[in-house]
């Protein structure tokens, strides 16, 4: 089942020097995993609600040239969440990369 509210932001700011950041934001609505839309997690972990979560990312780049070297993180506040139950149970997020 698919999460009923997703949204997702950009944010870009660049200099005529060739520096650049960007910030980037994706929020997830909670989520029930099935028909029933049971308010308790099964032994398995199969089935039980999804909490919605908030995940920050960001770039700084510097462009000289033919080269633009840059450094970016993934989940910048090292956010932990349940990203799915499916197909084996709970799949938890990602680290912070």
């Amino acid at each position: 089942m698919a999460r009923k509210n997703t949204a997702a932001g950009t944010w870009n700011l660049s200099h005529r020097s060739g520096f650049s950041a960007q910030a980037s934001t994706t929020v997830v609505g909670p989520q029930h995993t099935d028909n029933a839309n049971s308010a308790a997690s099964s032994v398995d972990g199969l089935t039980g609600p999804l909490d919605g979560y908030m995940l920050w990312d960001g770039r700084i780049a510097w462009a000289f040239g033919p080269l633009t070297p840059y450094v970016s993180v993934k989940n910048a506040l090292d956010r932990r969440y349940i990203a799915s139950r499916f197909p084996q149970g709970i799949n938890p997020s990602g680290f912070r990369l």
